[in-house]
């Protein structure tokens, strides 16, 4: 189960975590709550994980891409949400020097 509390009040607020969070396998994830990866990906981001691991080839992938947007254009994830991941991860790759 992923525990928006953890990710958002604890970790973000409390402890003033700025970076980037990644998921662990949302595919084993899944298996073990007995739930589809879109499911579990939609669930990861809603927590508020940055970074979704989805490593069981493109299909897989593309059904968690499908959750997430049709989350997304349902109201179930906001756009505010998605920004303030994107620009965590941009920062990330910019402290890199692997922004293309």
């Amino acid at each position: 189960m992923l525990l928006p509390d953890a990710l958002t009040a604890l970790l973000r607020q409390r402890i003033g975590f700025r970076g980037v969070v990644m998921s662990d396998d949302l595919v084993a994830a899944g298996t073990t709550n007995h739930a589809d990866v879109g499911a579990t990906a939609v669930g990861a981001l809603r927590a508020g994980v940055d970074l979704l691991y989805v490593p069981d080839g493109a299909s897989t992938r593309e059904r968690a891409y499908k959750a997430v947007t049709a989350a997304w254009s349902h109201g179930q994830i906001s756009t505010a949400r998605l920004r303030a991941s994107a620009e965590r991860v941009i920062a990330l790759k910019r402290t890199y020097h692997v922004l293309h």
